[in-house]
């Protein structure tokens, strides 16, 4: 069985997952209408259209689907830092990147994480995908 993203863009898609998506969205109308919420909310993220947040957050509460209200509630928790996040073009991922490299290191000398080889020009960036069913 394989796993995609709902939040990934439709023409993003491989063909397989193209074909599954297109199989499911109408046999299930909460799985349709959670991936229409959840491209939405994609959107506002590519689009940096954060003044939608409110309309989203109203039709996800008229959902009732049951896993998206507990990230409603996680959004109404900070909804101020999400709309600046979804309206402004600064990010903090940088300082971010940099704060999870320092925790890694710092794991390394208590001896709680894997020994990784010392990083070259060429590997500055790692990147691990997980996929939950």
């Amino acid at each position: 069985m394989r796993c995609f993203s709902f939040s990934v863009a439709p023409p993003e898609l491989e063909a397989e997952d193209q074909e599954t998506l297109a199989l499911l969205r109408p046999l299930h109308t909460e799985m349709d209408q959670t991936y229409e919420l959840v491209q939405q909310f994609a959107q506002m993220l590519r689009t940096r259209t954060g003044e939608q947040l409110d309309a989203w957050l109203e039709k996800v509460r008229a959902s009732q689907i049951r896993e998206l209200q507990g990230f409603v509630a996680g959004v109404e928790r900070d909804k101020k830092a999400v709309k600046a996040g979804l309206t402004l073009p600064q990010s903090n991922g940088l300082v971010e990147g940099k704060v999870n490299t320092l925790k890694l290191i710092k794991r390394m000398g208590y001896g709680r994480s894997i020994s990784l080889p010392p990083p070259t020009r060429s590997s500055r960036f790692v990147e691990e995908k997980e996929c939950r069913v």
